[in-house]
């Protein structure tokens, strides 16, 4: 299942879009889907979560942005050669400005997953211990999809449960951290203090 997203048309968020739609232009998702479609899926999805676990009231428009630049460009370090990577970087950068957020130190320390130096429990629990709930979000936003049916079924049985469970030990891990820091600010949802029977 995948969920289309846009931006405003003719803003800089857009161009940062359209430049994201072009760097993942051959790369496909196991299920043989434009990639891209995956980045606007998470958006969709933690917009989701954003409305869901969050006190509307003190949402602003902002942080719908920096979500929804955080959730496009999730997997732009980790899967696209540094040396293509100039144009969005400038984009990124003027972004950065305006929002007043660190999206490239972020992306890089928090949502780009490096086999070669971390293990994935490591990985998982720097954005539960770490990261800000934007990043928190985000994530959750993408084990959600990675682990519809639809996107597990190019693997065999075993390996599908195997990721399953896995992503939803990873979900619960990083929601614990991300409850308690909404908590501890008040920025919590009345629904999600009556999940947790608060």
């Amino acid at each position: 299942m995948y969920y289309n997203f846009e931006f405003e048309p003719n803003t800089l968020y857009q161009e940062l879009l359209d430049e994201v739609s072009l760097l993942f232009k051959d790369i496909y998702s196991k299920d043989n889907t434009s990639y891209i479609m995956h980045c606007k899926t998470v958006a969709n999805i933690s917009e989701s979560l954003f409305n869901l676990y969050f006190d509307k009231e003190k949402q602003t428009e902002n942080m719908f942005k920096i979500l929804a630049v955080l959730s496009i460009c999730h997997d732009v370090y980790e899967d696209i050669p540094f040396e293509n990577l100039n144009n969005f970087n400038l984009i990124l950068d003027k972004i950065e400005k305006e929002l007043s957020y660190n999206f490239s130190f972020v992306l890089r320390e928090y949502l780009t997953y490096n086999t070669t130096y971390m293990d994935r429990l490591d990985y998982i629990n720097n954005i539960a211990f770490n990261a800000d709930f934007y990043v928190k979000l985000v994530k959750l936003a993408d084990i959600t999809h990675n682990s519809l049916v639809s996107r597990l079924h190019v693997f065999t049985l075993t390996k599908a449960t195997e990721k399953y469970i896995r992503y939803q030990r990873e979900y619960s891990a990083i929601f614990k951290h991300l409850f308690s820091e909404l908590s501890s600010t008040n920025e919590c949802s009345e629904f999600l203090r009556k999940v947790n029977g608060y």
